[in-house]
């Protein structure tokens, strides 16, 4: 259990995706009503092959992947192209972990799998379940910091996800809010009519917001016997692919996602992973830093994101990042750039003769 859920990214790691999770991409291109589509040009400028994609057991790069649904969206001029992919993906086109999660017994135990197993789909990514304030959230972020063009990925992704959701609560069923880490893309009213919910953009990560009590519905049309086949050769694959390199990034993660909660402990960070304190702190001792220091590192992270980013107000960034009060957070900033943030903010945005207030404190 721990080994399963400790993953996340290293940079020099090759980062992969079974290309199970391209079922259909081939056939949308070739149909697409607005525009004739040359399907082997669109693969070849994604440094793939179409035969690559054929055995969707085969491993492909997760930047050719990501890369593919961009020029896919470019080529038919169809920006929420990924998102609409997803929409129509089905469980069982994701391959064994698909098949998995629709043979599970309760809609609890389906994400639980999808969780653990994930690394065995996608690796250099993230697939975590959190209690959120009193909310569970399913999370996902590809860690690969080489791949910074995802947004067509993130929107068919979280697609998928809901459909896991809906093939056990019916197909109107639509989380309570959704999450994504891009900018607010021109069309994002297509987004919230294809999730039924409000939508957010520029967030820590991608999630889908739900209430807990939805995780005890009994999934329909469950075998349990194949699920104990499926199982065997996913676990079998797993255990190959356990490497304590992932675990940092992973827990980055957790920390990310939990940041501006009352829920930020070391204490409730190591139970996400099922792991007593001192038996986490021993993971990030060998791993040559300290929870502290974590913290300072995600919270820096996202104070220079959010900081450059005019449409957030700056209180707003102090209480996100969980501090109580700006000036805490505006000397924190200060001491990691040596400028305020407000002055950072004039000088991201290309001002040159910051006012005299944007020199303060905050």
């Amino acid at each position: 259990m721990i080994q399963s859920v400790l993953r996340g990214a290293s940079g020099g790691l090759p980062s992969t995706v079974l290309a199970a999770a391209t079922t259909g991409v081939i056939e949308t291109l070739q149909h697409y009503s607005s525009v004739s589509v040359d399907v082997e040009r669109v693969f070849a400028r994604a440094a793939l092959n179409v035969g690559d994609v054929s055995n969707p057991y085969a491993e492909i790069g997760l930047r050719q992947y990501c890369n593919l649904f961009e020029i896919a969206s470019a080529t038919t001029g169809d920006d929420n192209f990924g998102l609409r992919f997803g929409q129509a993906f089905k469980p069982r086109y994701l391959g064994l972990i698909g098949y998995i999660a629709v043979n599970s017994p309760t809609l609890y135990a389906a994400v639980r799998k999808l969780v653990d197993y994930f690394p065995t789909h996608q690796t250099q990514s993230v697939l975590a379940l959190t209690d959120y304030q009193g909310v569970m959230c399913l999370s996902y972020r590809v860690l690969d910091p080489r791949i910074r063009i995802r947004r067509q990925d993130a929107e068919l992704s979280l697609g998928m996800f809901c459909n896991v959701f809906r093939h056990c609560l019916g197909p109107r069923w639509a989380p309570l809010e959704v999450w994504f880490e891009h900018h607010r893309p021109d069309g994002f009213g297509e987004h919230e009519r294809c999730f039924g919910a409000p939508v957010k953009f520029d967030q820590r990560t991608n999630g889908i917001l739900f209430r807990p009590e939805a995780l005890q519905t009994i999934v329909p049309g469950a075998d349990p016997y194949l699920l104990t086949l499926l199982e065997e050769p996913v676990r079998a694959r797993d255990r190959q692919r356990v490497r304590p390199e992932y675990t940092l990034a992973t827990i980055r993660q957790r920390v990310r996602e939990r940041l501006g909660s009352s829920h930020c402990s070391i204490t409730h960070v190591a139970a996400d992973f099922d792991m007593p304190v001192q038996m986490f702190r021993n993971v990030l001792r060998d791993h040559k830093t300290q929870f502290n220091a974590l913290v300072r590192s995600v919270r820096k992270e996202l104070a220079i994101k959010y900081v450059g980013d005019s449409a957030v107000q700056l209180t707003e960034v102090a209480l996100a990042l969980g501090y109580s009060e700006q000036s805490a957070f505006s000397r924190a900033f200060h001491c990691w750039t040596g400028v305020s943030p407000r002055h950072y903010r004039h000088l991201t945005h290309g001002s040159s003769t910051p006012t005299e207030d944007s020199v303060g404190v905050d």
